[in-house]
């Protein structure tokens, strides 16, 4: 076989482009020499088979790199969730201890509120009794005013 010939024909692609191209050099060489259509076709077929099995390689790495960029993603996105899951349990853990001041602040202004309405009313009561002892005391200057 002529070496020249196929490596030509596998070049070109197809039989009818090489007896385009090279018509005159098929034509010219014997009938002996020539091949029968299901014998060309074969270095067609494992050019084509090559070619598809070329492709499935490309793809296959591409979708390792693909597969590999993923994992990647993945891993990334796994540690920011977690992170995030940590900040949310410590923002948590700070609104209850908030909560529970705010809880502790409102029991002790009601204390205090409490509280100052008795002392109000111990002034209240005070004044008043502050204010009859006033007049006891006038009641009885009164009283020694006259008896003088």
């Amino acid at each position: 076989m002529d070496w020249r010939v196929f490596d030509d024909r596998r070049r070109i692609g197809t039989v009818k482009a090489a007896v385009n191209m090279y018509g005159e050099r098929i034509l010219e060489s014997s009938s002996s020499s020539l091949k029968t259509p299901a014998q060309m076709d074969l270095p067609e077929e494992s050019s084509s088979r090559a070619k598809e099995l070329h492709m499935a390689k490309r793809d296959l790495v591409r979708y390792k790199e693909n597969r590999r960029a993923a994992e990647s993603a993945k891993v990334k996105a796994e540690s920011e969730l977690s992170e995030a899951k940590r900040t949310v349990k410590e923002l948590v853990l700070q609104i209850e201890k908030s909560n529970l001041k705010v809880k502790a602040q409102v029991r002790y202004m009601e204390r205090l509120n409490k509280l100052s309405k008795r002392q109000d009313m111990a002034l209240i009561v005070g004044s008043d009794e502050s204010h009859q002892y006033a007049e006891v005391i006038r009641g009885v200057g009164r009283c020694e005013a006259r008896t003088e």
